[in-house]
């Protein structure tokens, strides 16, 4: 009896092992998988078409499952006595902007022509829906639905007859006139007629320019004295060295400078410097550049003719010399005076007159040289004695040159470094030391086919150990 019990639960414990093994392995396998356990549920289907006859918000709308006449579910009332279907119904438009209505009896007995189907055939007043309806040129109005000309903002007529029986007016051009390109704003331009224009109604038409105002002149004058070099004859020549001191005998430049700060050109500027007063009797003069004559009968320099361009720079310049018996210490002021239009400008320049004079200036012993200078005879020029010939009194000086020193090579110490060894893992043969082996995961399931494998033997030989003991 004992041993028939002990087989009975022998053989309940085997089929039950059997079934968590058989439940382990289809639980690993859908995970394993990424199966889901779950059926999902089905899409929500599309609502059917919501027909809103007429709309809550909009009474004047009609929103219908049944496209009207030009195909559109939307169906405005913009035509008095318009009939549409909604919601298996028939709706009128009592008035233009009315609200639809079943009543057919709110509507006129008349009714309008429906538009025509042909896209753009609709000539002036045809009836329409919208400007696709309509013939070149015309657009649909939505007020009574007719097809008419516009200019892009008022809706008007041609007088066509067929418009009367509904409320027509007359396109009348506003004072707007747009003009491409539009009248002159530069200044300087006379007053004038321009032909690239169109009224409020898109007819061509002309525009009256008023003339604005005279471009005003903006010229910077200056006036600096140079020493002694060849009189260039461009405009923009610019001259190198500045003087305020002069000598004796010495021959130097005025340079006059005029700038044009405006934005167009300005010409028939005329120049002037006169040779008289303030000390110029010291001074006698010797040439001017191309542009520029002299008057001997009033010591006057005239330039004439002179024009510049707007943003740009032109100089005149002429040379004088010093007399012989200019005193120490004269201050020679020269002044030039350019005339534009009904307007002068003008800028002088000052220079003093020194017997004791520096680096190439002109002298004739060598008191009259600066210290550490003497009158170069062949040049009549304050020089350096070293150097005579060298018109910047700067000598070359003769410079030593010394081997430097080699310095003997320090030696460097150099540190070897320290290599830290680390003990490998137990049982990491091959692996280099301080490695550390990274963890492999499994890429998806929890359970794979070789745990239940090893789960399946290690069943098997428990099943085996229940059977020996029975």
């Amino acid at each position: 009896m004992k041993n028939s019990r002990k087989k009975i639960v022998a053989i309940v414990s085997i089929i039950l092992i059997a079934l968590l093994a058989a439940a382990a392995v289809f639980v690993s396998y859908r995970l394993s998988t990424q199966e889901g356990l779950a059926p999902t549920g089905p899409a929500s289907s599309p609502s059917a078409c919501d027909a809103q006859c007429p709309t809550e918000s909009d009474p004047t709308l009609l929103y219908s499952c049944t496209p009207s006449a030009d195909g559109s579910l939307v169906s405005s009332c913009n035509r008095a006595g318009r009939v549409e279907s909604c919601g298996g119904q028939n709706y009128c438009c009592p008035f233009v902007g009315g609200n639809w209505t079943t009543s057919m009896t709110a509507c006129p007995t008349a009714t309008v022509t429906v538009a025509p189907t042909i896209a753009g055939t609709g000539v002036e007043c045809s009836a329409c829906t919208s400007t696709a309806n309509c013939a070149a040129g015309l657009s649909c109005d939505l007020v009574d639905g007719r097809c008419k000309k516009t200019d892009g903002t008022s809706v008007c007529y041609e007088g066509s007859a067929a418009c009367t029986v509904t409320s027509t007016s007359i396109c009348v051009a506003s004072e707007a006139v747009t003009c491409s390109p539009d009248c002159p704003t530069a200044c300087g331009n006379p007053a004038g007629t321009i032909s690239t224009c169109l009224d409020s109604c898109g007819v061509a038409t002309t525009k009256a320019c008023p003339a604005t105002t005279a471009c005003a002149t903006d010229i910077d004058i200056s006036k600096i004295a140079y020493r002694n070099e060849d009189l260039s004859t461009s405009r923009s020549y610019e001259y190198e060295t500045a003087i305020d001191t002069v000598s004796k005998d010495q021959t130097f430049i005025y340079a006059i400078y005029l700038l044009n700060n405006g934005e167009v050109s300005v010409g028939n500027i005329v120049l002037t410097d006169t040779l008289d007063g303030d000390h110029q009797d010291d001074l006698t003069y010797l040439d001017a550049n191309s542009g520029c004559t002299f008057s001997q009968s009033n010591k006057k320099v005239t330039c004439s003719g002179i024009s510049i361009p707007a943003g740009e720079r032109v100089v005149y310049a002429f040379r004088v010399k010093v007399n012989s018996g200019a005193v120490n210490g004269d201050i020679i002021k020269n002044t030039a005076i350019a005339v534009i239009g009904d307007t002068s400008i003008s800028d002088d320049y000052s220079v003093t007159v020194s017997t004791v004079v520096g680096c190439n200036n002109t002298c004739t012993t060598d008191t009259e040289c600066s210290t550490g200078l003497v009158c170069d005879t062949a040049s009549s020029k304050c020089r350096k004695e070293a150097c005579s010939e060298d018109d910047t009194c700067v000598c070359p000086s003769a410079v030593a040159i010394t081997e430097a020193p080699t310095a003997e090579p320090t030696a460097v110490r150099t540190v070897a470094p320290v290599r830290v060894a680390t003990e490998a893992p137990a049982g990491a043969a091959g692996v280099a030391a301080g490695a550390v082996e990274p963890t492999i995961l499994p890429e998806t399931g929890i359970l794979d086919f070789p745990g239940v494998a090893a789960f399946g033997g290690g069943l098997l030989l428990a099943i085996v150990g229940i059977l020996l003991a029975l």
